[in-house]
């Protein structure tokens, strides 16, 4: 099952991000592509040491929660 799509500098996995916790996936490049891999608590320490970083993450958390509640929500606009 597809759950969707990254794209460049885009964050598969991300909800591990907000509370430490594993949640098992699996992601399949389709082309060439470098990756970070991040344990939550050094990325939580590099947020903290550094707010200009942990405002970037924060900022797209962000957008990736709104596109995912936009999505959410499309269904039932459409209904309307």
């Amino acid at each position: 099952m597809s759950l969707g799509l990254v794209g460049p500098i885009e964050i598969a996995g991300w909800w591990s991000l907000l509370d430490g916790q594993v949640y098992p996936a699996s992601v399949t490049a389709l082309t060439p592509m470098r990756v970070a891999a991040f344990e939550a608590s050094g990325l939580t320490l590099l947020m903290n040491l550094d707010p200009e970083i942990g405002y970037l993450v924060h900022r797209r958390l962000s957008g990736i929660l709104f596109l995912q509640y936009q999505t959410a929500l499309q269904p039932i606009k459409t209904a309307l």
